[in-house]
């Protein structure tokens, strides 16, 4: 018996969860504008939810990395140059 549970255990392989995509997405969360980008957040959140639930981008589940630019351009500036300092591959706003 044991040595049936040893090639089973042995021949069943383990698959890795691939990475998620991450994507950066700029959004007005506090301020002026945090009626649209509270919104936009929870479309997103529900995208997310629903695209992974579906296999994803091609097998790779994707996350949605929002981040709050206070309804000021010098904030979404500098949450931008920091994407693009990280290589993002996508940046939404």
């Amino acid at each position: 018996i044991v040595t049936v549970l040893a090639a089973l255990g042995t021949s069943a392989r383990l698959e890795a969860q691939p990475a998620p995509l991450v994507i950066d997405a700029i959004l007005q969360m506090k301020g002026q504008a945090a009626f649209s980008g509270l919104a936009s957040s929870q479309a997103l959140q529900a995208f997310e939810k629903w695209a992974n639930a579906n296999g994803g981008v091609r097998g790779t589940p994707i996350h949605f990395d929002v981040h709050d630019d206070t309804t000021s351009p010098q904030v979404a500036l500098q949450l931008a140059n920091a994407a693009i300092s990280r290589q993002a591959s996508v940046v939404m706003g």
